[in-house]
């Protein structure tokens, strides 16, 4: 995924995000929306205040999906279809993917 980058002299990969950002304090809600649509959680989509490290998590749960099927979770032909994937929390894992993995 574009949102890992690997520091080869330090032997490190790192989580980043080059886009929008946003400031949080713990306990408080964010309205912002920020990110890329596939690794938006619903209440980003939908407009509603959000925990940042709720959503970040989801982010990571859709990076991990990535790297463990080569593809991502909320992936369609239009971004409307897609949309609607994520608030349906509609999606395939392969058949190859053992049950532990999932």
């Amino acid at each position: 995924p574009e949102n890992l980058v690997f520091f080869e002299k330090q032997g490190v990969v790192k989580l980043t995000d080059f886009g929008f950002s946003n400031l949080f304090s713990p306990g408080k809600k964010l309205l912002t929306s920020c990110g890329s649509l596939a690794y938006s959680a619903p209440e980003i989509l939908l407009g509603d205040p959000y925990d940042a490290p709720a959503v970040d998590i989801w982010s990571l749960g859709v990076i991990l999906f990535m790297l463990v099927t080569g593809r991502a979770p909320f992936q369609e032909a239009n971004d409307s279809e897609t949309v609607m994937m994520i608030l349906d929390c509609s999606y395939k894992v392969p058949s190859h993917i053992s049950s532990e993995c999932q």
